[in-house]
């Protein structure tokens, strides 16, 4: 079976350099004009988070990466801008379509997992941990995928059938 491949959204990380730009300016400017050294270390902080921000959506632009690979041997998920993860077939328990806790509005993959702790616990580094472990707490999976992530003429039905498919491939 080949591989699919689905590129990033653009919008969206075009969306997050003019937000983290703005916010960075507004942090700058309410240093300057806020004298306090109360206001400014939190601001330090959190500015440096921004910039790492602008930083990762600058580079998911520039570079060819893919947002997600669906192959024979498992599922590349990218579509999130800090957590990058290869989940393997044999690790996947089922696949299924449902709406975000959030909004009713946004369609959200859930890949479910035989042992998602274990999984959890076999990534590196912990901001990938808490992203993970916050996915499992919300979705019942560490492991989600949101088509707005992905480009426009991504169909989220037309997706969970290509995991699927590569997913029933894999089990027989």
């Amino acid at each position: 079976m080949k591989k699919r491949i689905f590129k990033p959204h653009i919008t969206t990380s075009i969306f997050g350099i003019s937000l983290s730009g703005f916010l960075i300016f507004l942090l700058i400017y309410g240093v300057y004009t806020i004298n306090n050294i109360y206001f400014t270390i939190p601001v330090a902080i959190l500015g440096s988070f921004f910039i790492f921000l602008l930083y990762r959506s600058i580079l998911q632009i520039t570079t060819d990466k893919f947002a997600l690979v669906i192959s024979s041997q498992g599922i590349y998920n990218g579509t999130g801008l800090l957590c990058k993860i290869f989940v393997p077939w044999k690790d996947v328990e089922k696949i299924c379509t449902t709406t975000s806790p959030e909004t009713a509005a946004i369609y959200t993959i859930v890949i479910h997992l035989k042992e998602p702790e274990k999984f959890i616990k076999t990534q590196k580094g912990r901001l990938n941990k808490s992203t993970l472990q916050s996915n499992y707490s919300k979705y019942g999976s560490p492991i989600i995928i949101s088509h707005t992530s992905l480009d426009l003429h991504t169909n989220i039905y037309e997706l969970e059938n290509a995991l699927n498919e590569q997913y029933v491939n894999y089990t027989n």
